[in-house]
């Protein structure tokens, strides 16, 4: 049970605080959630028992956080007590067990002390007797029956409530009993899950060694291979430095012979700085003539503005006219034309209509003439038979010979 204390405290169930004043000390467990993990601070304190103990005269005080406060003046390790059921509850002489304290009910006799309290009820009720019994010799009969009958009323009072508190105590032993058992067999659970889990942390570390040590292998691998590159790398770099120290030996050489050439260069690099402030002075008046220039040309270019503009305004006066003079003679010209096409229209009208009244006349000599010449065809046909001609056959259709001759007129006519 102590282990399992020590787990509960472990999980952060439950803490604990001892202040110590001058005559007293006081032990106050605080439960995080009594609600939840614990079903009273009372049932802590009954798991507690076999190896935790009181010493008489405590009354708990259950406060509304979950905290239960013992003040008393020594606490008695589990190796100074004697293993026997301790109540949680504070021993209460049978006096003082009224009804109105059932929130701190008396301590539960166990079977190795059930007759101490009850014999020092019985030598306080002794020492009240003989107390009683000296008063008696002096007071008459009856008011003595009459004290000894509310003594014993009173007595029957406290053992009825003693019964009934003593059945209490034996239920909530037994409740307390079953809870035991079953937070002992929940501590048993949990510490087969803490030592699978011992177990799987142990393989989980070995794993992680051997993966550890191939890591290592492969970093040593790693580094193995690294270095041989470092070591080709500064052989590259040796032969470049080498390479290049040559080559700086080899320009110390050609500046050493370049020398003679520094003078020349001196005398050209002050002629090109006369030469750059000669430009930049011919930059300068280049300038000025310029901005010259262009006010120059802005002050043509404005008079010939001006200029142009009342050459445009007399050319658009002259051209107005010329325009107005042009468009009244092509009117005249237009009305005089459009007269003498008038007059011409009157004529082809005319001569149309005297030429539609020929052409009636034409057609109509044309169809004459056409009937006499079937006529004299028709005659000649009848003049060269012989004999008598058969009904129907001595005559063709006047229509078929009337298009035979139109169609040779009009060819006559084409040719």
């Amino acid at each position: 049970m102590y282990i399992f204390l020590c787990m509960l405290f472990h999980l952060n169930f439950f803490s604990v605080k001892i202040t110590r004043s001058d005559n007293q000390t006081t032990v106050v467990l605080t439960f995080h959630n009594p609600a939840k993990e614990l079903a009273s601070p009372v049932h802590l304190l009954c798991l507690c028992r076999p190896c935790f103990h009181r010493a008489p005269r405590l009354s708990p005080a259950i406060q509304p956080t979950g905290a239960v406060a013992y003040p008393t003046e020594r606490f008695l390790v589990p190796s100074q007590v004697r293993h026997r059921s301790i109540s949680p509850f504070p021993s209460v002489p049978p006096r003082l067990a009224l009804p109105a304290q059932a929130h701190s009910p008396p301590a539960r006799k166990c079977k190795a002390t059930k007759m101490p309290p009850k014999k020092k009820g019985e030598s306080a009720l002794k020492q009240d007797t003989a107390g009683q019994g000296v008063e008696d010799s002096e007071h008459p009969g009856s008011d003595r029956e009459a004290l000894l009958q509310r003594e014993y009323d009173k007595l029957t009072d406290t053992l009825n409530n003693l019964k009934r508190k003593v059945e209490k105590l034996r239920r909530e032993n037994e409740f307390l009993q079953n809870e035991a058992n079953q937070t002992r067999m929940e501590s048993q659970e949990y510490m087969s899950y803490m030592s699978k889990r011992t177990q799987k942390r142990q393989s989980a570390i070995v794993t992680l060694s051997d993966q550890n040590h191939q890591a290592l292998e492969a970093l040593k691998r790693q580094r193995e291979e690294t270095l041989d590159k470092y070591q080709e790398q500064a052989n590259e770099l040796k032969k470049e430095i080498l390479e290049k120290e040559n080559e700086l030996a080899l320009l110390n050489i050609e500046i050493a012979e370049l020398r003679e050439f520094k003078s020349l260069q001196q005398q050209q690099l002050g002629r090109i700085a006369e030469l750059e402030r000669e430009v930049t002075s011919m930059h300068c008046r280049h300038s000025e003539s310029l901005q010259a220039l262009k006010a120059g040309f802005l002050s043509e270019k404005e008079r010939y503005e001006a200029q142009a503009k009342q050459k445009i305004q007399a050319l658009a006066l002259a051209a107005n006219k010329e325009a107005s003079r042009c468009l009244l003679t092509h009117t005249r010209a237009v009305s005089l034309e459009n007269q003498h096409l008038r007059e011409e229209l009157q004529e082809l009208i005319q001569r149309a209509h005297s030429l539609r009244g020929l052409q009636d006349q034409l057609q109509a000599q044309r169809q004459q003439l056409l009937l006499e010449r079937e006529y004299v065809r028709e005659l000649r046909r009848l003049r060269a038979t012989p004999g008598p001609t058969p009904p129907g056959s001595h005559t063709r259709p006047l229509g078929v010979d009337r298009g035979r001759e139109d169609t040779r007129h009009h060819r006559t006519a084409d040719t």
